[in-house]
């Protein structure tokens, strides 16, 4: 009974040497064709979004302005494919959206006073239509910090795709 005690870790070991290197071909194959791979997206958060300051320009034309300033590691993700989750704000009448802003924030309360600033606002221009929904919805697209945009907004994705 002793000796087969001993041999059941020996036995195990040949099997795991057997059967390892098909377990790391499997996962490996896996890996190789997942769609995370697929895409290089970065997962982004508001909260990095949100550093973003403004200060304060003195021109002659229109007296003082405020310029947007992003920190460094916002400013590296500036034409790279990123993937956000917020809320919804439909600028079309239309059930499937193409072109919606992203709201950190869920939007309660007046559209105009939106809570977080234009910083917790993000234009979406959709190459497939997303459907509108008052829960959280994932969007995964090219991102554009907006360092001068006349509407004011800090941040678009664009070739945006719904995601699940």
């Amino acid at each position: 009974m002793h000796s087969n005690f001993i041999d059941q870790p020996m036995h195990a070991m040949k099997r795991f040497r057997i059967y390892l290197p098909l377990v790391l071909v499997v996962l490996g194959f896996g890996a190789a064709i997942s769609p995370q791979s697929a895409h290089a997206q970065q997962e982004m958060s508001w909260q990095l979004l949100m550093q973003a300051d403004f200060e304060e320009e003195v021109t002659s034309e229109d007296g003082i302005i405020w310029k947007p300033k992003f920190p460094e590691s916002v400013q590296q993700l500036d034409g790279k494919t990123v993937r956000l989750m917020g809320y919804m704000i439909p600028l079309g009448m239309e059930e499937a959206q193409t072109h919606f802003l992203l709201s950190a924030f869920p939007g309660h309360g007046c559209f105009f006073h939106m809570p977080g600033g234009p910083a917790a606002i993000v234009e979406v221009q959709a190459s497939k239509a997303a459907l509108f929904s008052y829960d959280p919805v994932a969007v995964e697209g090219r991102l554009h910090v907006l360092h001068e945009d006349p509407y004011g907004l800090l941040y678009r994705i664009t070739d945006a795709k719904p995601v699940r």
